[in-house]
């Protein structure tokens, strides 16, 4: 399962790039206007601090609009995926930038009927928004099954990336399904990246132990510092 950022604090998103488990970061309009940068030195900087993709969202809602924007910043960098809203002048524009070589990523999905549109516009990603979709009183989980008991009937090659996730719990929960992709807000996935406190524990008895065993300065002079 790909793992996505979904944050502009490009200082979170530089540490956990080293961290190797990340595919890229998301964007949309309300994180990019809270950012200390215009767009296209944040998309700038975001493509520098990592080597995964990048999510930007167009923010024009007719064909001809998201269109030409889309392939603005497509020229940017291949490692751009496109966020277009599911309307339809926005699946119109998916199909079209498809048959271009244009990553795109279905957005603001709340329904498996939406779902259903965007793979057959060739959506690259698909975006179901699972905390929205909550507070509309449904089971956030139950419309991911939906939409990928879709995927797996019909053979559909998009990603399902679950959005707007409020919880660690649930990254998981996306996994065990099956799920393409997620992308996760920052304060979320520090609290799913948090040492498990017996792994520290193992790790503090595993300390102990070496202490009492016989004098060795085989991992001390290669500076290994883990036991």
């Amino acid at each position: 399962m790909e793992i996505w950022i979904d944050t502009a604090n490009d200082k979170f998103i530089e540490k956990i790039a080293e961290l190797g488990i990340t595919t890229g970061v998301t964007t949309n309009p309300s994180i990019a206007s809270i950012s200390n940068y215009p767009l296209e030195k944040l998309i700038s900087i975001l493509l520098q601090i990592q080597d995964g993709y990048v999510a930007v969202q167009v923010i024009a809602d007719d064909y001809e609009g998201i269109v030409q924007q889309a392939q603005i910043l497509h020229a940017i960098s291949p490692r751009i995926v496109v966020k277009i809203p599911v309307i339809q002048e926005g699946l119109k524009a998916i199909k079209a930038l498809s048959q271009r070589g244009v990553n795109t990523l279905a957005t603001a999905i709340f329904e498996p009927s939406q779902a259903l549109l965007a793979f057959l516009a060739g959506a690259n990603y698909l975006a179901p928004y699972l905390g929205k979709i909550e507070d509309l009183g449904k089971d956030p989980l139950e419309v991911l099954e939906e939409i990928q008991a879709i995927k797996e009937l019909y053979g559909f090659e998009g990603k399902i990336m679950a959005a707007g996730i409020r919880g660690p719990s649930l990254i998981t929960e996306c996994a065990k399904r099956g799920i393409c992709a997620v992308t996760v807000p920052e304060g979320v996935l520090r609290n799913y990246l948090d040492d498990n406190t017996n792994t520290l524990a193992a790790l503090l008895q595993f300390s102990s132990d070496w202490e009492k065993a016989e004098p060795s300065d085989l991992l001390e002079q290669n500076k290994v510092v883990s036991r």
